[in-house]
């Protein structure tokens, strides 16, 4: 929505008062002359950068964490595993009851700009199983 005269104020004053601490990209754009704070909307076209920390290209026995960052605020934010259906998320969460074999992942975010972005695709494997162990000598 645009930013209106009353906004402007309220803003300036939270700001005298030292209220505001962080105005989110894609909003408003400060700049200070005289001790005065000019405010202007800016456009953020940008999409949210999505680094997944977990799960790496590895092999996993059971479940996993996802663990991801974000580099902004989001409004909503989902991953896709194996390319079935979006899971829609409120941050780092475990995936269970994962099948045997392997398994892609990315994670996708939308900001409050609605742009969307998306994670790097990671493999890794489910191996459950214990591996079976044959002694053949000494007899």
């Amino acid at each position: 929505s645009p930013i209106t005269n009353d906004n402007l104020r309220i803003a300036q004053k939270l700001l005298d008062y030292g209220e505001v601490r962080h105005i989110p990209v894609g909003y408003l754009e400060t700049t200070i002359i005289d001790n005065s704070y000019i405010f202007r909307q800016t456009e953020d076209k940008d999409p949210p950068i999505i680094q997944i920390i977990s799960p790496g290209n590895y092999t996993y026995g059971g479940s996993i964490n996802l663990i991801f960052t974000l580099n902004e605020e989001t409004t909503w934010t989902a991953y896709l595993l194996d390319n079935e259906a979006n899971v829609t998320i409120l941050g780092n969460t475990t995936i269970s009851a994962l099948s045997e074999g392997t398994h892609s992942i990315v994670v996708y975010s939308q900001d409050h700009s609605e742009n969307i972005g998306v994670s790097n695709h990671v493999i890794f494997s489910i191996d459950t199983q214990p591996p079976i162990i044959t002694i053949l000598s000494p007899t």
